[in-house]
This record gives C-alpha cells, sequence and structure tokens, in this order.
C-alpha cells in the first residue's frame, strides 16, 4: 500500500491530470485511460484512488472551486492586514479577468500543471465552462457549485455594504450577484477570442458597471 505522502502526492498530480484532459478535450472526452496516460500512472493506480470516472471528475470539480477560492484568498495577501473593500474587489477582478489576449485562449493543447502552480486564465475558463456544463445535468456537480456561489456571493456582498455603510444588504446581495455574472460571463467571451466593440479590456468593464455605481453612493 502507498505511503501517505505518495498517496498524496499521487492523488493531486491525478487530479491535474484530469484538469489537462478535461481543458483540452471536455468531460465527455475525458477517460480513466486518457487520465492515466497524462498523469504517467497505470489504469489499476487512478482506480485506486477513484472508483468510477464520475468520482473522478468529482473530485477534480471539487479541486478547482477549492484551487479558485484559495488563489482569491491569496490575492488579499499584498493588500496589507487591514484592505479596503475597494481594494479587495479590484484585486479579484483584475485576477479573474486579466489583460486579455485571444491567442493565449486560442491554444487548445494546455500544458500539465506542476504541483504548486496556480491555474491561471486559460485554465479556469476552460474548466469552468466544462466543469458547468456537467452541473446542468449533474446534481452533485451542482451542489458544489452552489456551495461556492454562496460563499462567494456572501463575501462580495460583504464588501460592497462596507463601502457603502447604511447599504441596505439586498441591495449589496444584488451588486454581488451582478458582479459574478458579469466575471462569469466574460469568461465564456474570452474563451471565444471576443472582445465587445469598442473596448479592449473585460476587467474594466466590470469595474465600471459593476463596482463604480458603489464607489458613487459612498461618497
Amino acid at each position: 500500500m502507498p505511503r501517505p505522502h505518495r498517496e498524496e502526492e499521487r492523488r493531486e498530480a491525478t487530479i491535474r491530470a484530469v484538469w489537462a484532459s478535461v481543458a483540452r478535450f471536455g468531460c465527455s472526452g475525458t477517460t480513466i485511460e486518457r487520465v492515466a496516460e497524462i498523469a504517467g500512472f497505470s489504469k489499476g493506480v487512478i482506480h485506486y484512488y477513484f472508483d468510477s470516472k464520475q468520482t473522478l471528475l468529482l473530485a477534480a470539480f471539487e479541486a478547482y472551486l477549492q484551487a479558485y477560492e484559495d488563489e482569491t484568498v491569496a490575492l488579499l495577501t499584498p493588500l496589507g492586514r487591514e484592505p479596503k473593500a475597494e481594494e479587495i474587489l479590484d484585486a479579484v477582478v483584475e485576477a479573474s479577468l486579466p489583460e486579455f489576449s485571444p491567442s493565449d485562449f486560442a491554444a487548445v493543447d494546455l500544458p500539465l500543471l506542476a504541483p504548486g502552480e496556480g491555474l491561471g486564465p486559460r485554465y479556469k475558463a476552460r474548466l469552468f465552462v466544462q466543469f458547468y456544463a456537467l452541473a446542468m445535468t449533474d446534481p452533485d456537480f451542482a451542489a458544489a457549485a452552489a456551495k461556492v456561489y454562496a460563499r462567494q456571493g456572501e463575501f462580495f456582498a460583504d464588501c460592497f455594504a462596507a463601502m457603502a455603510p447604511g447599504t441596505e444588504r439586498e441591495r449589496a446581495i444584488a451588486r454581488s450577484a451582478a458582479l459574478v455574472a458579469l466575471i462569469d460571463g466574460l469568461s465564456f467571451q474570452r474563451l471565444l477570442g471576443y472582445m465587445p466593440p469598442g473596448l479592449s479590456d473585460h476587467g474594466e468593464l466590470v469595474k465600471r458597471f459593476a463596482i463604480a455605481p458603489a464607489r458613487r453612493e459612498e461618497s
């Protein structure tokens, strides 16, 4: 039986191989055989940790969601011990929608991520589309996504409330929902290499329509 630390390493390597497969071939094109080949393991090793493709994909989705949240939290470190709510929201938007580069998103064969390497915008966007499409028909995937949306929504709502003290909670939640919806929607457009006419920065678009109104209320 593999040693504990060895098991953790193999499980992580398997998850990253699933991400690479899903990003290139989609969930439907991802198989145990393909994941084993990418990870450099035998099929038996994959089956030791995951008893089916379903459990493998769900584990990869949950790991993706956790990685996304971890990277969001990491954004706060450079902002100091008590960052302003506006700084937090700006940092999240800039990380979620960095400078637009159509050639980056057009690449089909994404490299296998090294241990500890962040997802990056291409992986985030591609995995987002593939996993969330699966969540439309699978209740386990839908439940996992709903939990993250709930936590994310509360966090952003707290930020909007802090920006404009006295704001009704319902209004802060609505602003939070609009922010998440804009980021999600523009992520789809980026995968298609599309930039709305007259614009050059998706992040600035989100700041203008989702964050600027709260700034005006604050002033």
